[in-house]
């Protein structure tokens, strides 16, 4: 299981962000390391074959950016 981040899609994104803006333009620069880091953990887990006899699930989790008051 990979934890995901929304620092993974292009910096001026059109909102909701959807799967398939990833990689459709440039990062936001401050953080944009991290978020290549990101990238290639979801690369990762798109690169392992299926194996059927296996019943390990490889996914990524992305978390929304809803912040709440404490």
């Amino acid at each position: 299981m990979l934890l995901g981040s929304s620092c993974i899609y292009p910096k001026f994104a059109a909102q909701p962000i959807w799967e398939s803006t990833l990689m459709t333009g440039p990062l936001e620069p401050t953080n944009q390391w991290y978020a290549i880091a990101k990238i290639a953990g979801v690369m990762l887990c798109d690169a392992y074959p299926p194996n059927p006899q296996a019943v390990r699930v490889r996914c990524c989790l992305m978390s929304d950016n809803v912040g709440y008051a404490t």
